[in-house]
């Protein structure tokens, strides 16, 4: 299995993006997170192939790093770069892009909406 490393940070109490190679994952958190991030991401997949569309990811955050499994079968890893407590489950959908790509994302969750947001 091949392993990028990239870097994560959070980019609203709702959002995350992770970015590696040719690829940005962005994130929306099912529920509000307080703000966290790391320059040392360990990604491990099996084809590039596995960054299209919108995928679900789980995992845990803090207090002195992060674990999060995305389908189908992309994982992450990574230190934190300030510790966070306590230690959180998250969960969440997102969408893979090329780096570099502006892309505009509509989406409604349970506790919140995002309509019309643009990130490069």
């Amino acid at each position: 299995m091949p392993i990028s490393t990239g870097t994560l940070k959070t980019i609203s109490s709702k959002g995350f993006q992770v970015k590696f190679t040719d690829y940005t994952y962005t994130g929306i958190f099912a529920s509000e997170m307080s703000p966290f991030a790391s320059d040392n991401v360990f990604i491990t997949y099996n084809s590039t192939d596995q960054f299209t569309g919108w995928q679900v990811f789980s995992g845990v955050v803090g207090t002195d790093a992060f674990d999060l499994v995305f389908t189908p079968g992309v994982t992450m890893v990574g230190v934190l770069t300030s510790k966070m407590s306590p230690k959180s489950k998250i969960a969440g959908t997102g969408f893979w892009s090329k780096s570099g790509q502006v892309l505009e994302v509509s989406a409604s969750l349970s506790s919140s909406s995002c309509s019309n947001v643009y990130f490069s």
